[in-house]
Order: structure tokens, then C-alpha cells, then sequence
């Protein structure tokens, strides 16, 4: 521990950060100033965050509080302080090694400086740069007011905690801009033009929760009004600024949250404090007939919201959206049984779904509260001229326009690649309804893609290396990474009855097995080819290969079969068929094996069943596996092709149960944590809301 008095407090608040927090750590230690003291306020994590920091207890101060909240912590923090300056670093965030020597220095050599903060690099929760923080620098009074924000950033002088006073405790969000407003007011504000720090941005970061940021703005206004405190500023500009809040707050609780009491009531309050409340939204560069617009939309909104929530209540409307799902797969893969996870798990409440199919395959008979419509099939898109493109593609575009109009479609969901799914990419452009695309494999888009990406809305991929990959062609706005999710309160998931065992008469025998559609890439060859191996050295497994041949891949299917019978492995080696009870074919597993090497595979739904299972799986490092199974710990990730290496974690697995029992409860642990069906849906439920009200801003 530290013995010399410090010249700078570094404060960390931090709630169940326990995957962040060494790393905010570690960028204080590295600082090339150093004459510092950490000191890290718990604020009752429940997760591992005191593991997690005990190495540094030497270096730093720990304290633990129940959980009261970021203002609470922060304020602990400063009150057990002993630095002349306070600098504070939100525990998911990091520092450059400079930035506590640039900053310091800046605050010695200017006396008349109370306060200086830095730009910021945003980062997303897997490190893929997003952007700089902030925008527009807030330096006074008048830029805090009218919506300037300064990121967590700061280094400022101790004793002006003792003037101002601390972080408002009774304020929820905008804590620390309610502070630093009360600062400006008597104090020079600093602002350095150079990216010293990185801040994280991920889902349950409060501040991109818009409708708890209009609240807290408005709290802090009404606090600044009833104190009378701001300086240079009458009460009617501040109604303004609380009436422009109240709107903007109006519109997010409508088309977002679909709250229409509460939409009615802020509106109505921010025409009460400002009958022009619209004018404050006019920008320079809005055409006169514009500026009218935005002028009445206020009026419009009130009666709109006012209406709508009467007729709700008299039951003569219905309230949900309708969503037209369109998934032109065979129904037998992963994909069929994403979509029909996702539309048995969305609010009923909100959503109405309508399905289109070209076939009828098992998964799709588990869609349950859904309109499911059967075209007709088209030849595949990559085979087809312009000839066949006016004369499939556009004919199939044509119906399903007539089919938006006549259900009152408001989004289209396309469960597949643009490739395949132009036809209903080009009906909604045509209606006039957002498109969102579903993206279920990892690979480069082709030029026709290309050109109809731009028809497109917002597109989910489900893994990190196609959201690399899809950055280059869509706004960082208009693409999100979504990973398929498991509803873990499914009964089948704790299914230990293994009947497969019996059905296939492997009761004293391990088992090892592939599960999927029987395609080039997905290796059923190299799992063939490492079952000899794996039986050269162990008599005692079976092998099964769980799946049919798609498409045009019954070719591949008999060259998997003569293969088999080519190695002398047919009584070792169990073709099942497709099955609909997979549960049960994996809880007679004792490895699953994902072996794709050419497939492009876009996640890997069978890998988390097995893993909610408590089975341990055994993959290629490819896109989807790579991001659902951490090496070494849920399982192992091998070289696609390496079926010496593959057989030889398996063998490991076999002989030590005790450790493939540990990765399977870990596995488990990992699906319940990160792949949890509820996880998938809020997401998307909020794509859904955003698209729409995108749409009614443009």
C-alpha cells in the first residue's frame, strides 16, 4: 500500500463489473504519472467482483457498501479521499498511460482552472471502435442547459466539492451532469481536444436508456427552478428547456415504449409550460414548410396520443404491431428453429406475427401464435439471370406487397441473407415498411447484396467476426450483434432420461456425436475420419450422425455413407435421421461435436442446447462456435480440418469425466448468462421500436 499523501484520488465506483474492472485497474497502474491513490467503492455486486480485486489490495483501497447507487459510492469515495485533485474512472472503462500527466499539469499551470476533462474513444462491449466522446464540448453554464455532456473524464480540484457540494444522491440518471452544471456556474471548465481515455458502451448501460435520460434532465431542471440558482438565466427560458424535455420524453414513452397515458401526460405539460415547444426543434436549414410542421407537431401529438389511448381503452383498436416473418429455409435447421424461439417468446401484447414459408418443415409446427402462410418456392437466387429475376423474384415481391397492405404490416423481418431474401426486401421498400435482415451466416456480402443494402433498415448478425466483417457496409446505427437465445426454463433442457441409449443400444458405451444437416463444409467427413482415430485407441464409443441431407447434397450424403463403410466403422457408426427430439439425442451424448470447415456457420444453436444441457462440446474455431464456447473452460475449440487434434480432446473428455462434468456445469452456466432466449427477444423488441420511430422522424 501507498504511504506517501497522493496529489490525485482516483475514484472507482463499480456494480457487478467483475469482467471489466482488473482492466480499469491495470490503466491507473500504468499511468506515467504516478502519484496517485486508488480507491474502489463497491456498491454490493453480487457477481465476482471481490475476487476479481483482490491481487491489487496492496495498491488500492477497497470499501463495500450495500447497493445505493453510483452518486452514493462516488460521494464515499470522495469523502475518504486524501488528494488534492479527484479524478474518476467508471470501473467498464479504461485510461491512456498519459492521461493523469497531461490533465495534472494542465490543472497546475492555470490557477484559474477548476475542472478539466479529456475526449474519449467509445468502444462497444467487444472492443470495436464506435466513436469519439463527446460531440460538442460542454464549457459553461449555457452548454450544460441545452443538452452538452461531458464524459466521466475529469480531474478536478478537491476543494470544490467543499463549495458545490457532492453528487446528488435523490437523482437516478444524470447524476454527474447535475454536478458538474452546479460547478460551471462559478468555476472554468477545461476541455482537452485529445482522446486520453476509452469508454465501454454496452446494453445495460444507463445512458442509453433515452426516455431515464429525458427524466433524469428533468429532474435536474425542476431542481435548478425551484432553487433558483442558475445564473443569467430567466424562469421562462428554463420552462423552455423543461418543455422541450417533456416533449422529447412524450415522444420516446409512444413510439418506444408504446405508453400512451404517459406520452399524453408529458406532452400535455409541455405545451402548458410552452405553447411553441415545437419551435425549439426547428433547425436553421428546415424549409419553411418544415418549420410549420414541427411548430403544429406538438398539437398533433397530444390529440394523436389522447385519441389513441381512448379508443385502447374502449377496445376498438388493437395495439400491437404486426410483423411479417419471412424465412424461405427448409424449416429442418437452425435457422427454422431461431425464428420459431423468437415468436413464441415476444410480447403478445405488442406484437402480431405473420409468417411466410416456402416449406414445411418441423421447426416451423413449433410457431405457436402466428398467421403462417405457404408460397410457392423459387429456384435458388444464385442461380438465377435477370431473366429469372423478373420472372421469380419480382412476380413473389408483387404478392407479398399485397399481402403487407392487406394485414397491415409495420416491419418485415427477413429470417436469411439479402440474397435470399430479396423478394420481400423489395416489397417493403415498395410499402413504404422498414425491412430488418437476419443474417444467419459469416460471409463477405456479393455485389448484388451489396446494392440492396441500401433497402435495408437494420440488420442483426450472430457473431463478432460478421459484425466486423458487415461494419463496412452498414452504418454502426443500422447493425446490432444478437446471439440466439434458449428458453432455459424448457423441461426437455433437463432431460436425463438418455433414450437415444437404448434406442441404439449404446447403454455401456460412450457416445460421441454430430448434430445437423448433412451439407459439404459441415465436416461429417473429418468426424467420420476422427472416429477411427478416437477407436484405435478406444473400443468402447459410438458414434452418432444425427441430420439428413437438404437441397441438392444428396451426393454428399452417399459419400459420407461410402466412407463409413469404406473405413469399416458401420457398427460403430449410427446415421439416426432427422429427429425431432434432439433433446433426447443429446442427453445421450457424452460430446457433442461441431467439426464445420467450410460451411459459413452463423452461430450454432445445437452447441448452447447441449451446453444448457450440461454436455460438453468439442468445435472448430470458426465464427458462431468461436463466440459461444470459451476454450479450455465450456469445451474446446480445435482447427477446422484437425481431426488428430479434435480426437485427442475428445479421448481427454472420455477419460476424465470428472473434468467434462466441470466444462459441462460451466457451459450451462455461460448459456443461462449470455444465451438466454429473453436476452434475444428484448433486443430485437427494441430494434422493432427503433425502426419505427426512425421511420416517423424521417
Amino acid at each position: 500500500m501507498r504511504t506517501r499523501t497522493p496529489k490525485i484520488s482516483v475514484i472507482i465506483p463499480t456494480y457487478n463489473r467483475a469482467n471489466y474492472i482488473s482492466v480499469a485497474i491495470h490503466s491507473v497502474l500504468n499511468q506515467t504519472y504516478h502519484n496517485w491513490e486508488i480507491i474502489v467503492i463497491d456498491d454490493g455486486s453480487n457477481d465476482s467482483t471481490k475476487e476479481v480485486i483482490r491481487p491489487y489490495l496492496d495498491n488500492i483501497s477497497y470499501f463495500y457498501q450495500n447497493n445505493q447507487g453510483e452518486a452514493s459510492a462516488r460521494n464515499i469515495g470522495i469523502n475518504r479521499s486524501k488528494g488534492e485533485f479527484i479524478a474518476f474512472l467508471d470501473s467498464d472503462d479504461l485510461w491512456l498511460p498519459d492521461k493523469l500527466k497531461i490533465q495534472i499539469s494542465r490543472l497546475e499551470s492555470n490557477d484559474q482552472l477548476s475542472l478539466t476533462y479529456c475526449r474519449a474513444k467509445m468502444i462497444d462491449s467487444h472492443g470495436i471502435f464506435m466513436g469519439y466522446k463527446p460531440t460538442t464540448p460542454a464549457l459553461s453554464t449555457r452548454d450544460f442547459l441545452y443538452g452538452a455532456r461531458l464524459p466521466m473524464t475529469v480531474l478536478v480540484k478537491r476543494k470544490v466539492f467543499d463549495e458545490v457540494g457532492l453528487f446528488d444522491t435523490n437523482i437516478k440518471v444524470g447524476v454527474d451532469t447535475d454536478l458538474w452544471l452546479r460547478l460551471s456556474m462559478d468555476h472554468k471548465i477545461d476541455y482537452l481536444d485529445e482522446p486520453l481515455a476509452v469508454i465501454r458502451a454496452h446494453n445495460d448501460n444507463i445512458s442509453i436508456d433515452k426516455k431515464s435520460m429525458y427524466l433524469g434532465s428533468i429532474n435536474t431542471l425542476n431542481k435548478l427552478i425551484s432553487n433558483k440558482i442558475v445564473n443569467n438565466f430567466d424562469k421562462r427560458e428554463l420552462n423552455n428547456l423543461l418543455a422541450k424535455q417533456y416533449y422529447l420524453l412524450a415522444r420516446e414513452c409512444n413510439y418506444t415504449y408504446r405508453e400512451r397515458k404517459s406520452a399524453f401526460s408529458y406532452c400535455f405539460s409541455a405545451l402548458n409550460l410552452n405553447p411553441s415547444v415545437g419551435k425549439m426543434l426547428i433547425n436553421k436549414k428546415d424549409d419553411n414548410l418544415l418549420k410549420y410542421k414541427k411548430l403544429l407537431n406538438p398539437y398533433f401529438f397530444l390529440f394523436y396520443t389522447f385519441f389513441t389511448r381512448l379508443l385502447s381503452t374502449n377496445k376498438l383498436i388493437k395495439q400491437s404491431i404486426n410483423i411479417l416473418f419471412y424465412d424461405p429455409s427448409s424449416g429442418y435447421g437452425g435457422s427454422g428453429k431461431s425464428l420459431s424461439l423468437l415468436i413464441n417468446n415476444l410480447n403478445e401484447m405488442n406484437f402480431s406475427s405473420f409468417v411466410l414459408i416456402k416449406n414445411f418443415g418441423p421447426q416451423f409446427t413449433n410457431i405457436k401464435n402466428a398467421k403462417i402462410v405457404k408460397i410457392k418456392n423459387t429456384p435458388n437466387p444464385r442461380r438465377q439471370n435477370i431473366i429469372a429475376f423478373f420472372g421469380y423474384i419480382i412476380p413473389e415481391a408483387i404478392r407479398i406487397f399485397f399481402i403487407l397492405k392487406l394485414n397491415n404490416i409495420r416491419i418485415v423481418h427477413v429470417n436469411t441473407n439479402i440474397l435470399s431474401g430479396l423478394a420481400p426486401i423489395i416489397a417493403a421498400r415498395i410499402a413504404g415498411v422498414p425491412c430488418i435482415c437476419h443474417i444467419r451466416l459469416s460471409r463477405n456480402l456479393i455485389k448484388r447484396e451489396i446494392l440492396f443494402s441500401y433497402w435495408i433498415d437494420h440488420v442483426i448478425v450472430l457473431n463478432i467476426n460478421t459484425f466486423k466483417m458487415y461494419r463496412k457496409y452498414f452504418l454502426e446505427e443500422r447493425i446490432s450483434l444478437i446471439y440466439d437465445g434458449l428458453s432455459m426454463d424448457n423441461e426437455n433442457l433437463n432431460n436425463t432420461n438418455a433414450i437415444a441409449r437404448c434406442e441404439f443400444c449404446y447403454n455401456s458405451e460412450f457416445c460421441v456425436g454430430i448434430i445437423g444437416r448433412i451439407v459439404e463444409g459441415k465436416g461429417h467427413k473429418e468426424f467420420i475420419l476422427m472416429a477411427q482415430k478416437i477407436l484405435e485407441k478406444n473400443k468402447a464409443v459410438k458414434f452418432l450422425i444425427v441430420g439428413e441431407p437438404k437441397g441438392d447434397y444428396e451426393d454428399y450424403f452417399i459419400q459420407v455413407v461410402k466412407l463409413v463403410k469404406e473405413r469399416n466403422l458401420s457398427d460403430k457408426v449410427i446415421f439416426t435421421g432427422w429427429r425431432n427430439d434432439i433433446n433426447n439425442i443429446i442427453s445421450g451424448l457424452d460430446v457433442l461435436v461441431q467439426a464445420s470447415t467450410t460451411f459459413p456457420e452463423g452461430f450454432g444453436l445445437t452447441i448452447i442446447e447441449a451446453m444448457a444441457m450440461g454436455k460438453v462440446v468439442v468445435a472448430t474455431n470458426i465464427p458462431g462456435p468461436s463466440d459461444i464456447i470459451v476454450n479450455g473452460e465450456t469445451g474446446f475449440l480445435v482447427p477446422p480440418g484437425d481431426i488428430n487434434l479434435m480426437a485427442d480432446k475428445i479421448l481427454y473428455l472420455l477419460c476424465n469425466p470428472d473434468v467434462a462434468r466441470k466444462m459441462g456445469e460451466a457451459g450451462r452456466n455461460r448459456v443461462e448468462k449470455f444465451f438466454a432466449i429473453k436476452n434475444t427477444v428484448k433486443s430485437i423488441e427494441e430494434i422493432y421500436m427503433g425502426v419505427l420511430l426512425r421511420k416517423r422522424q424521417r
